[in-house]
């Protein structure tokens, strides 16, 4: 395990350790058990991982400095007895970890640790960091400094992170915001861009929001992306998009994947969902893409039935279909469902299939079926699933997995002397 995932996990030992002075604490533990046959290298491997997430959350913590002193911690670690892919038996790491308060009767925020900047020029970066966000009326201002986390089965994403925003936020529904934000690694530069974003509701029927992104050491649009839709009731909703991205600015720019992947990708299409009654709904969609390569299309629909007057089960039909150039693409047929089973049971089950359009290891297709049953018992739950499949990498592939779920939420109170 690389020194920053046990910096991580002994900032999250850390927070999990502290006294629970907080007037709430919310726990929860979730045990994943699944094994499996790995096809790699023209044999079967089996893989067992198991697979423990903590998340808790103290808030309301009593200090006399700070408003709304809140602790979050996420984290998980895993361990595989079997035969696992990159030889690691064993792993960890710290999702999120971070302290966060008020000032200034709310007007200030603070937020410190391993956290997410979200919106804007941020898109969804995770950091190890402070957050500021001030909120002067209508004005809000923002800015956040750190190291980005490096996930897991990700790549590098530089060694220092700086950015902000300013917005205007004339009502709940419309706001407008320009931030920048800059990525070094090895003192020279991962990302700098600029962005516009923004949302308004002229009226309650009618949203629209966007979101302009420019890269400015490539002096070319990384990301344009925009939405308008229709609400004209309850039942029906109609939703209009266009999007470009530049797939290599979501690399670092001195990453080598950069420059294997392309700089542009278009989409626009639009999104229809209609309540027919309160037991159906549909929704449809399809968008016309561009690329590099040439034109595609995707579509596709998709069928919800609930049935009986407490509308706790369901059973759908969803299809799609993708079509990229170079006679690329699939299509796809879905099948549904879930059943309750008492106050706490359930049972689902699902089954897909896939005809492919360009065949892989001689094979144009893949069908596979899952089911899952579970149940809650006082603060326990579980579930167990089993899936069989039949795909071009393997001829057979099953896989069993078990999942534990344990939590609580309780109000403790603290006698100061």
């Amino acid at each position: 395990m690389c020194r920053e995932r046990w910096a991580a996990l002994a900032l999250g030992s850390w927070l999990l350790a502290q006294p629970a002075r907080g007037d709430t604490i919310d726990f929860e533990a979730t045990t994943l058990l699944a094994g499996r046959a790995d096809p790699r290298d023209g044999q079967l491997h089996t893989v067992v991982p198991m697979l423990e997430t903590v998340s808790g959350r103290a808030s309301a913590i009593k200090n006399p400095w700070l408003c709304d002193l809140e602790v979050v911690l996420q984290m998980w670690g895993e361990i595989d007895p079997g035969d696992p892919r990159d030889d690691r038996f064993s792993s960890g790491d710290v999702d999120l970890g971070y302290a966060a308060a008020t000032l200034a009767r709310g007007r200030v925020a603070l937020r410190a640790g391993r956290q997410l900047i979200q919106g804007g020029a941020a898109r969804m970066l995770q950091l190890d960091g402070g957050n500021v966000q001030v909120r002067v009326r209508r004005f809000g201002l923002q800015g956040f400094a750190g190291v980005p986390v490096t996930p897991r089965f990700g790549v590098d994403r530089g060694d220092g992170a700086a950015g902000a925003r300013v917005s205007y936020r004339a009502s709940f529904e419309s706001e407008l915001g320009l931030s920048f934000i800059h990525v070094a690694d090895d003192g020279r530069v991962a990302r700098q861009d600029l962005a516009v974003d923004g949302r308004w509701a002229p009226h309650r029927s009618l949203l629209m929001s966007g979101l302009v992104l420019w890269s400015i050491a490539e002096e070319r649009l990384a990301e344009l992306d925009t939405r308008f839709s229709l609400i004209p009731s309850s039942k029906l909703e109609l939703s209009v998009d266009v999007r470009r991205t530049a797939p290599d600015l979501f690399l670092p720019l001195n990453s080598i994947f950069a420059v294997f992947a392309e700089e542009r990708r278009d989409e626009v299409g639009s999104t229809l969902v209609l309540s027919a009654s309160p037991a159906l709904r549909l929704q449809a969609d399809y968008h016309a893409l561009g690329q590099d390569s040439g034109t595609g299309h995707r579509a596709g629909g998709k069928l919800t039935l609930m049935p009986g007057r407490a509308r706790r089960g369901s059973v759908g039909v969803q299809s799609r279909v993708l079509r990229l150039p170079d006679h690329d693409g699939y299509t796809e047929l879905r099948l549904f469902g879930a059943l309750p089973l008492g106050a706490t049971g359930f049972v689902t089950g699902d089954v897909a299939g896939y005809l492919l359009e360009a065949p892989i290891n001689g094979q144009d297709g893949s069908l596979s079926g899952q089911v899952s049953a579970g149940r809650g018992f006082g603060r326990w739950r579980g579930v167990v699933s089993g899936l069989a499949a039949v795909t071009p990498f393997a001829e057979r592939h099953f896989e069993v997995m078990a999942r534990l779920v344990y939590g609580f939420s309780t109000r403790i109170r603290e006698d100061r002397p």
